[in-house]
């Protein structure tokens, strides 16, 4: 009943390969606490805690990667809206001075005229 646990890999390997699966399942039953004392918990449990801090780590890198990128996207988006916004304010503008009726073009065309007729007297 007492199996030198260092041999219990080489036991449930021969009987998996000789035998059945219920062989090897009843093998792997009583195999299993000595099984288990093989194993370094200890070193198990701290590679499982590296692992998953250096998952974290890359899981932060990212984040801050992304956060950089949305920061960057988001100034660029306000520097073209604020850019587009003044060249719309400048075409209202000039679309007001040509459209016929618009509330500067009475003015715009007392200024030009007024412009024509100085101009003809200076040139006399």
């Amino acid at each position: 009943a007492d199996i030198e646990p260092v041999l219990i890999p080489d036991l449930l390997a021969l009987t998996g390969g000789k035998h059945g699966q219920n062989e090897l399942y009843h093998m792997l039953v009583a195999a299993a606490p000595g099984l288990t004392s093989l194993i370094d918990k200890t070193s198990m449990l701290k590679e499982s805690i590296a692992r998953n801090t250096a998952r974290m780590t890359a899981l932060t890198a990212e984040y801050s990667r992304q956060t950089a990128d949305y920061s960057r996207q988001t100034a660029e988006f306000f520097l073209q809206s604020s850019s587009l916004t003044a060249e719309n304010h400048d075409l209202n503008r000039r679309l007001e001075l040509i459209e016929p009726g618009g509330k500067n073009q009475s003015s715009v065309m007392e200024r030009r005229i007024n412009m024509n007729i100085c101009g003809k007297k200076r040139r006399r």
